[in-house]
């Protein structure tokens, strides 16, 4: 989908590669830094103030991470979106988010509960509400983080913030198209809070698995017709 680009403001000078790679993999997990596109040290350290060192240390964490690849001759890119890439990201957070509600489920605060039942309310205004429940992904990641919080094993936390950027930057990209065919997925969402609130963690947890199953199935039905696309416009048969 197309995400409106804002024009980059300048950072300190005394900005770190921690800093700095931050920024970027925002960036690119948002979009606004598109799968292809080059990037350069002078180019980023220009645009930053920063020296090229960080700029080639943020660089270099972010292709152990898979967010950018080097290829000589050829310079630094943003790696394209892979439907690989995602479905090993979405098992892992799939693992780790069902723990999360489980282990959260009994330690629910009532604020952790109002929190929930206002995203129940979201998914009782209609099929178009429902629609966008399902496609906002800010919106689900405040309700898992209900769970996480909850929980707070930070153990499990870092190891989600590892994995999750993978799977947010595939569900942005194609977030409308989610959208459309996400009522049923957020029905499925609104029966694990239902289950949550009742103290009832395994019929949660099963709840939780439907709808990652339907995300990524819609998710790959994307990707296929992506790929279809792209073959048909460069005469692959």
């Amino acid at each position: 989908m197309p995400i409106p680009v804002s024009k980059p403001q300048p950072l300190a000078k005394t900005l770190i590669a921690d800093e700095l790679y931050t920024v970027l993999k925002h960036r690119i997990v948002s979009g606004e830094l598109s799968p292809g596109q080059p990037l350069t040290d002078e180019g980023l350290a220009e645009e930053f103030g920063a020296s090229r060192t960080p700029v080639r240390e943020a660089l270099n964490l972010l292709a152990l991470q898979g967010f950018v690849e080097t290829v000589p001759q050829r310079g630094t890119t943003v790696t394209e979106l892979s439907a690989r890439v995602f479905d090993d990201a979405m098992r892992v957070l799939l693992g780790l988010t069902t723990f999360a509600v489980r282990e959260a489920i009994p330690l629910l605060t009532e604020t952790d509960r109002d929190r929930l039942r206002e995203f129940r309310e979201a998914t009782l205004r209609g099929n178009a509400a429902l629609r966008e429940v399902a496609g906002d992904a800010a919106m689900v990641d405040r309700l898992f983080a209900v769970y996480f919080d909850r929980y707070a094993n930070e153990v499990l936390i870092e190891t989600q913030g590892g994995v999750f950027p993978h799977v947010r930057r595939s569900f942005l990209a194609f977030e409308h198209e989610i959208g459309v065919a996400g009522t049923a997925a957020a029905e499925v969402l609104r029966a694990a809070i239902d289950h949550s609130l009742n103290g009832e963690a395994s019929e949660a947890v099963a709840a939780i698995e439907d709808y990652a199953a339907r995300l990524e199935s819609a998710i790959s039905e994307c990707f296929a017709r992506r790929d279809e696309a792209r073959d048909a416009s460069e005469g692959v048969i």
